[in-house]
């Protein structure tokens, strides 16, 4: 292919923290990011439902958070590295890894419906209820459920 060219050294610096030297490509290491990876989010909203979807590919329930203020949901996780990294080299690594934190703010203020919040596939599925108040709630997070 004319013009294809490594284009690993143009990550900027605080996208790679370098991991041991692997010996394979011209710069190796896991992409981390000093702020934080964000995940990708879809909002629909019916009536008075809105169900929120956050991609969260890699990421154990365990290590999921889900709170509601109000009208915003936040969201925190942490996608973990593999765990046995010796002996292996990457060749490509394009995979964020590290914690995450996410704000979504609603059209209004919302409560979290019976099923409250689960993943399945890799997706974070919340489902939540228009209401006049409401107080700060943690929403517990499981997996399977609905699809």
């Amino acid at each position: 292919m004319a013009g294809w060219r490594d284009r690993s050294d143009d990550f900027p610096d605080d996208l790679v923290m370098p991991i041991a030297p692997l010996g394979v490509g011209r710069r190796a290491g896991i992409l981390f990011r000093a702020s934080g990876w964000q995940p990708t989010v879809d909002v629909l909203v019916t009536g008075d439902r809105v169900w929120v979807r956050m991609e969260v590919a890699g990421v154990a329930e365990s290590d999921l958070e889900v709170r509601l203020r109000g009208n915003v949901v936040e969201v925190r996780g942490t996608r973990r590295p593999p765990e046995d990294l010796s002996g292996k080299g990457f060749y490509r690594a394009e995979i964020f890894y590290g914690a995450f934190e996410r704000r979504i703010t609603l059209p209004w203020r919302a409560r979290p419906v019976d099923e409250g919040a689960c993943v399945r596939y890799g997706i974070l599925d919340l489902w939540l209820q228009r209401c006049d108040g409401g107080e700060p709630a943690d929403v517990p997070v499981r997996g399977g459920g609905r699809a």
